[in-house]
């Protein structure tokens, strides 16, 4: 009897295939999804029809193209001696797709993120994919502040409300004028 994924396993599995797809297409992100979540395989049934693994399929897509840009960054300074393209594009999916959970998925566990990774490799490309992509997030996992076998603990909601209103305050600072900052009673003259 073969077993079924979870629905998280599942998620991740049409996220990689989502993000392969937008990696190898111009078409933004908001008219590619609609199509990719109504694909159905040859036998009508849906790709996945567990709504939860749809759900987080998306989320973890969205995040992945929000941070696109710092996810490869991360790539290509771990991997020195390689560009993005002499990188598979499916192993270039699993690898955009584990750094996101890695770094903004804070429920994740580091090595959760690394040890699907891997199995998602191994599932799509082979063994040789999977010990790549395993050298490469151990590499990020490893400087990494949190910890890397269990979620982080979340600030709580006094403190999350906290740092929303340090971080408005210093991008309230940043667009006052300097004839209007701190220490100027008055404004300056005008002509």
């Amino acid at each position: 009897m073969k077993k079924t994924p979870g629905s998280r396993r599942e998620g991740r599995m049409l996220a990689v295939q989502l993000i392969y797809m937008l990696d190898h297409n111009s078409t933004p992100f908001e008219e590619v999804l609609p199509g990719f979540m109504a694909f159905e395989k040859d036998d009508d049934e849906p790709l996945v029809p567990v709504e939860k693994s749809r759900v987080f399929c998306e989320s973890l897509a969205r995040g992945v193209v929000e941070h696109w840009k710092d996810i490869d960054r991360q790539i290509k300074d771990t991997t020195a001696n390689f560009t993005l393209d002499r990188i598979g594009g499916v192993e270039r999916a699993i690898l955009r797709l584990a750094i996101y959970e890695m770094l903004h998925c804070m429920d994740t566990p580091p090595v959760v993120a690394i040890n699907e990774a891997v199995e998602l490799a191994k599932r799509f490309s082979g063994d040789e994919a999977g010990r790549f992509i395993n050298g490469v997030l151990d590499r990020i996992r490893s400087t990494l502040t949190r910890p890397s076998r269990t979620a982080a603990a979340l600030p709580s909601p006094v403190e999350q409300m906290q740092r929303q209103m340090e971080r408005v305050a210093r991008e309230l600072s940043s667009e006052v004028p300097e004839e209007f900052s701190p220490g100027r009673a008055t404004p300056p003259e005008q002509s």
